[in-house]
């Protein structure tokens, strides 16, 4: 089945099961590195904010085998636990000063996401880019169930017109708010080079001798929410506190944008050809929106800074 038919089948099978108040909005959204995906909601006429599920990731679901009931369950079970029961007041999104403790920052690859730069403030860095989020919190104004898959709302060009801010102010409130809402968090994980080239193929002739880098300790680095954690290498200090950890320079490995993974750095190390590696990981085990970057970073622990290659 074609996913245009599993699409269309889906939606019908949803429509038959949904109550009288309820509608099935399907509309493409632009999502990280430029990709274009069907997000369906189950709009309440009574609510303004309603759930969106990626469909996309259903039809991957159908063909490793789950039936279109199946499939139909899991988006109405979802639906009836992270609907909102009431509208949301977004009013309070006009003023900054409401708004201001809760902007963070991601990291985002630069060449992949044009026609979603155009539309949001951002500073360029290495060969990526920062964008900014407000990070919803439960409080009075999100209800909890908002809160459990990390919700946040993408920063656009026309709220920095209303907020009479520029994007490198947007950076210092990200600066100091990131930290604090998505604490870093650091562990060793050992024999993860094994499973990248047990992933990727061995059709990789000419980094075959990566192999030995399964022989060193490697960290990872996120936050402790898994969530767009890549950026934790713009926390302040955070880099100078890996480096005390690994005790040399490191390399860095862009796992995804979610996670970076560390390895202190030995002489006889070719960086173009872990580039290599990271690109055939990139294409063939990372999903294609959650992929952060083909370069590998360095950090100079002497130097206190990150360059690329």
């Amino acid at each position: 089945m074609t996913y245009e038919i599993f699409k269309k089948e889906l939606i019908s099978l949803l429509e038959e099961r949904i109550d009288a108040d309820q509608e099935i909005d399907v509309r493409p959204v632009l999502k990280n590195n430029d990709l274009w995906l069907d997000g369906l909601s189950i709009l309440q006429s009574s609510v303004n904010i309603s759930p969106t599920i990626y469909l996309h990731t259903c039809y991957e679901i159908f063909q490793e085998g789950s039936s279109l009931t199946e499939i139909a369950d899991r988006i109405l079970s979802s639906f009836s636990e992270y609907r909102l029961k009431e509208d949301v007041d977004l009013s309070f999104f006009t003023d900054f000063s409401k708004v201001r403790e809760n902007i963070i920052y991601k990291l985002v690859n630069m060449e992949k996401n044009k026609e979603l730069l155009a539309e949001v403030p951002f500073v360029p860095y290495l060969d990526l880019a920062v964008v900014f989020c407000y990070y919803i919190l439960a409080d009075e104004t999100f209800p909890e169930q908002m809160t459990r898959s990390n919700a946040s709302i993408l920063i656009r060009n026309d709220m920095l017109d209303i907020w009479h801010i520029t994007p490198k102010e947007l950076l210092s409130y990200a600066r100091r708010n990131t930290p604090k809402l998505l604490a870093p968090k650091m562990h060793s994980f050992s024999g993860l080079v094994d499973s990248m080239l047990e992933a990727a193929g061995q059709s990789l002739p000419e980094i075959e001798d990566m192999e030995d880098l399964a022989d060193f300790q490697m960290y990872v680095l996120t936050n402790a929410n898994q969530y767009f954690g890549a950026a934790v290498m713009l926390y302040p200090q955070i880099m100078q506190k890996c480096a005390k950890v690994t005790e040399s320079d490191f390399v860095i490995l862009p796992s995804s944008v979610h996670e970076l993974i560390l390895l202190p750095y030995q002489n006889r190390f070719d960086l173009e050809e872990m580039s290599a590696l990271v690109r055939q990981v990139n294409a063939t085990c990372v999903m294609p929106e959650e992929v952060l970057s083909d370069h590998v970073y360095y950090y100079d622990h002497v130097n206190n800074r990150i360059s690329y290659s």
